[in-house]
């Protein structure tokens, strides 16, 4: 692959604290299994892989961990959009995911704003097993999103 890659760190604004991304500016003919294999050299949570299309504020984006490609990941959205208007626009940008889900980015005042669409989520009972692996006491609400596979946990506050 050639392209351009960058490093961001998402929630947080001190160079090498909050969660880091890999931003990979990638071409069209970038295929599955490069990602997947650019993914585990980096070693990152999650490897974001942006292309540009023929609209110049619209970018498909996609998704790899270590191990798989996942449909969605929220702070590789920001990662990718802070990466974008960093090198690129500052005016409102669409990512397109592998699911064809359009989410808006909009750059206003150094901060990054992310309008995704709604999506429904059960609630959900982490249990006790869980709750320890993931080092937690307690917390407020959990719900589970079937559509983007995904367990959502609300902390009372984040030195839970």
């Amino acid at each position: 692959m050639q392209g351009t890659v960058c490093i961001i760190d998402s929630f947080t604004s001190a160079p090498f604290h909050g969660n880091p991304t890999a931003v990979c500016f990638a071409n069209a003919d970038t295929g599955s299994n490069e990602m997947q294999s650019i993914a585990a050299e980096l070693n990152f949570p999650v490897t974001a892989f942006v292309f540009a299309t023929e609209k110049k504020e619209e970018f498909r984006i996609r998704y790899f961990t270590r191990s798989t490609e996942i449909p969605a990941c929220g702070h590789a959205t920001l990662a990718a959009s802070r990466a974008v208007f960093e090198t690129a626009l500052r005016g409102p940008v669409y990512f397109i995911t592998v699911e064809n889900i359009r989410i808006k980015a909009v750059w206003e005042n150094e901060i990054v704003w992310l309008s995704y669409p709604v999506y429904s989520i059960k609630p959900y009972n982490p249990g006790n097993d869980l709750m320890k692996s993931l080092g937690l006491n307690s917390y407020l609400s959990a719900g589970i999103c079937e559509q983007l596979e995904t367990l959502f946990i609300e902390l009372e506050d984040a030195k839970n």
